[in-house]
């Protein structure tokens, strides 16, 4: 299978990132609570040319540095935000501008083809943009099953770190917390996000090691 980056393009500068909601959240225009805990948090990474803000209906978008950073913030949302609220085009070019401008471009065919993700980069054969977009799906797919007290469990690991702690948080046995991080997989799923980022990030630049 050929997913090796085309030679013959230039290397991209930045890497636009649109999100839209996948449903109307009927919240009146208002960002909620939890998006607005998402966006905060990754607006703190250093791989921003353009930290992630709100544009238009409800809309999100942002441009990285690399793409790793901008695949790990939509893996991101759907971690924070259970069920996975927003769909995400990545999408590459020479300059900020018309990295988001392609980005919301692809956003259509994601909607179209009812995609949590999908990539338009020039600079990446066609196979290695499927296998990128069929790796973040079956993420999102995952996620989407969750139960609220999965996620609930999930996102409270991930914030506090131990098992432990998060069994005292919820007054539950850290037995329970470890029977449940198994069945959402989370363990698993927080290995694929890393090692999503890193091979995204190594795939930038042909010949060159990944960016560290």
């Amino acid at each position: 299978m050929d997913i090796a980056p085309h030679p013959s393009s230039p290397e991209p500068a930045a890497w636009g990132l649109v999100a839209e909601p996948m449903a109307p959240t009927g919240n009146g225009g208002r960002t909620p609570s939890g998006v607005r805990a998402w966006l905060e948090g990754v607006r703190a990474w250093p791989d921003w040319l353009e930290p992630p803000r709100h544009g238009d209906d409800e809309r999100v978008v942002a441009v990285a540095r690399r793409p790793g950073a901008a695949a790990r913030c939509a893996l991101q949302s759907w971690i924070a935000l259970p069920p996975p609220r927003f769909r995400f085009a990545l999408a590459a070019d020479a300059a900020p501008d018309a990295a988001l401008r392609r980005a919301e471009e692809a956003l259509s065919r994601a909607a179209a083809e009812e995609r949590p993700f999908v990539a338009d980069v020039p600079a990446w054969a066609p196979t290695l943009a499927a296998a990128v977009e069929d790796a973040l799906r079956l993420h999102h797919l995952l996620v989407a099953d969750w139960t609220e007290r999965q996620a609930e469990v999930v996102r409270l690991w991930r914030l506090l770190g131990r098992q432990a702690d998060v069994a005292e948080r919820l007054g539950i046995t850290q037995s329970s917390v470890s029977q449940t991080l198994a069945r959402a997989h989370a363990q698993e799923l927080a290995a694929h996000e890393s090692s999503l980022a890193a091979l995204l990030d190594g795939l930038e630049a042909p010949g060159k090691p990944p960016a560290t």
